[in-house]
């Protein structure tokens, strides 16, 4: 352990090599020899960079941002080269980099500087604190943020966090470049709380046990112009001396006193509360409190921080507060970042008037009017997914209407969810209510769960869902007859499941098309319990032309034959237990017969599977290949028959 220990100096890559990785970084897809010219500038800049791939990488992106002459003579006629491998040298070259990056783009960069190096941060949490900031346009949406984000990740600035999704990092030698560009406007307390704090400080980073620097005279002309205040639990690693929390909680009520300019709030503290007076801090815009342990109520200026655009709150005491804050948020009219656990914001009351909220995940529909399905009127700017929950809550068509979930076009994803309970509304219209809830034809994924009426909705048909992938009925248990599906043009995967009144699928479930279910790979019948004939399509009509995967699972009292496509050059058939959870799995390819291609999987559970129509083959002559496979819940035993030119008794 004491022995010396030998210091290897790393090289950079050889010449070619370097120009190959270089010409890569620089050139992207495009050919190097369609630009001569360029070619000769850049082994001119190659010649400069001493091999280091990071160097290439760092100043090739900013020169394939523009494959122009004049912008590769500009960056190449600098005179911040003469690179050797020494970590104080390759910062002048990636400083470089930078100042070819676009001013909008340099001011998100840099703003990493005032977190600690190797810091995993969230891109929604970086967008919410540039927006607060001025960076980014306050009424752009989310996707044209991420674009910054993506820029700079094109431009290798930062780093996707593997494993983590939407966690970006920046590597250590460009964090260095951020705070030397920074210049003492972005700055850490971090472990050494014997800091000399630059006058012009504009963006904090405290760790909570130096929070006492927070009161110190060098600090106390820079408080006024504070733009950022990000207090922070040490990372891991670093050595951390905790303070009382009655002791850090007067301190932070203090200062937050003297922050009137302060744009971005983060309390990431397990002592961490909010003084009862933040009314003051007019222009913030962007809070986010994390952790803490001793947040147990909220106070009353909260609501009055009538500029807040963004707000965070993750708390362990998050249910004492939920009454105060479903009552309150509504005030805070500009939100449109609102992060806090579902069962707080699914009940907020009078929700409407949060009109620029981008995201509700899930809404609890009541039946007063606080807290109706009329609040989600005049939320137009929802994407992504919504979850709608108690809709036996709902009354009548008209009302349901009053939703407007057919403005809704950024909503790719919405769930509708009837709870059976004894205090619902049972003088409802269910059927009525299914018919005012249309969506936007923009819809990609719908999931209909315990829906109590009988009827199908006229909008469940091409003429109104034209951009749906995926459907999933779930335990409408008095749903009667299937809607037009077959209609359907875009539709990838049917999930039908626990339909317990349904007794029959007739021609009514292909619609009226030429051709049903043109894009359909994947579907499912589950728990149909009644469900006895499924009738073919019309003879003029084709269906399941990209049908890869059957499965019908606990279907007991249906007969054949079955309207399979006669297109498929084998099947595979899993006559197995109900309950196996071996159903859903395909067979590893190892397993297979090298010489059978599968272009179907048909899961049938051991009751279907003893039907006529499967003995008997009846419907089936046409497959020039089975291959049937019984599995039992002994792995061990499984039995397999190959029979080749249609099906025989087996």
């Amino acid at each position: 352990m004491n022995a010396p220990t030998e210091i290897m100096h790393l090289h950079g890559l050889e010449d070619e090599d370097y120009w190959g990785f270089f010409s890569q970084c620089a050139f992207g897809d495009a050919n190097p020899s369609d630009f001569s010219q360029l070619k000769k500038i850049g082994r001119e800049v190659v010649s400069k960079l001493a091999g280091s791939p990071l160097a290439a990488k760092t100043i090739g992106g900013s020169l394939k941002a523009e494959l122009e002459e004049k912008h590769w003579s500009a960056i190449c006629g600098r005179k911040l080269w003469q690179i050797e491998q020494k970590e104080d040298d390759i910062i002048s070259v990636l400083r470089l980099s930078y100042e070819h990056l676009p001013d909008h783009l340099k001011q998100c960069f840099v703003y990493f500087a005032l977190f600690p190096k190797k810091c995993h941060l969230r891109g929604d949490e970086l967008i919410q604190m540039w927006r607060a900031h001025g960076f980014l346009n306050t009424q752009a949406p989310d996707e044209i943020a991420y674009r910054y984000i993506n820029d700079l990740l094109q431009l290798s600035f930062i780093e996707k966090v593997p494993n983590q999704e939407d966690h970006y990092v920046v590597h250590d030698l460009l964090h260095d470049v951020a705070e030397s560009v920074s210049n003492g406007e972005h700055f850490r307390i971090e472990d050494d709380f014997n800091v000399c704090i630059p006058r012009n400080v504009r963006h904090l980073y405290v760790n909570a046990s130096n929070i006492l620097c927070m009161s110190s005279e060098e600090l106390k002309e820079s408080k006024k112009n504070l733009r950022s205040l990000i207090i922070s639990n040490a990372q891991e690693g670093f050595p951390c001396k905790r303070i009382a929390s009655s002791n850090f909680n007067h301190i932070l009520d203090q200062t937050l006193q003297d922050l009137r300019s302060l744009r971005v709030l983060v309390l990431h503290n397990p002592d961490g509360i909010l003084p009862d007076k933040i009314d003051h801090l007019k222009h913030l815009r962007y809070l986010n409190i994390h952790e803490s342990m001793s947040f147990t109520s909220v106070p009353k200026s909260l609501f009055k921080l009538y500029h807040l655009h963004g707000l965070s709150l993750q708390t362990h005491q998050d249910w004492i507060m939920e009454k105060a804050l479903q009552e309150g948020l509504t005030r805070l009219t500009q939100l449109r970042y609102l992060k806090a656990p579902n069962k707080i914001i699914s009940g907020i009351e009078s929700i409407g008037r949060l009109r620029s909220l981008p995201e509700l995940e899930e809404y609890n529909v009541d039946s007063n009017m606080k807290r109706n399905i009329c609040q989600l009127g005049e939320l137009n700017e929802l994407r992504g997914k919504l979850t709608i929950t108690n809709l036996q809550n709902v009354r009548c068509r008209e009302e349901a209407h009053e939703a407007k979930l057919f403005d809704k076009k950024n909503l790719n994803k919405l769930t509708l969810r009837w709870n059976h309970l004894k205090q619902s509304i049972t003088n409802s219209d269910h059927d009525g209510v299914f018919e005012g809830l249309r969506p936007n034809r923009n819809l990609r994924e719908l999931c209909v769960i315990r829906y109590m009426g009988i009827k199908s909705p006229v909008w469940l048909s091409s003429e109104f869902l034209s951009n749906i992938h995926y459907i999933e009925l779930l335990s409408c248990h008095h749903w009667e007859t299937l809607p037009p599906l077959g209609s359907l043009p875009f539709l990838r995967i049917l999930k039908i499941m626990h339909l317990k009144k349904l007794e029959n699928i007739d021609s009514g479930f292909y619609g009226g098309a030429a051709e049903a279910f043109p894009s359909l790979e994947e579907l499912l019948f589950e728990g149909m319990t009644q469900w006895k004939g499924w009738s073919g399509v019309e003879n003029n009509q084709h269906a399941f032309s990209r049908l890869r995967d059957i499965r019908i699972k606990k279907c007991n009292e249906l007969v054949g034959p079955l309207p399979l496509p006669p297109s498929f050059n084998a099947i595979k058939i899993s006559v197995c237990d109900s309950t196996s959870e071996k159903l859903n799995s395909r067979e590893p390819e190892d397993r297979a017969d090298g010489n059978m291609s599968l272009g179907v999987q048909l899961s049938l559970d051991r009751g279907m599977a003893a039907t006529t129509h499967l003995s008997e083959g009846n419907s089936l002559d046409w497959l020039p290949k089975i291959d049937i496979t019984a599995i039992q819940h002994d792995s061990s035993h499984i039995p397999r028959v190959s029979v080749h030119g249609g099906m025989s008794k087996t």
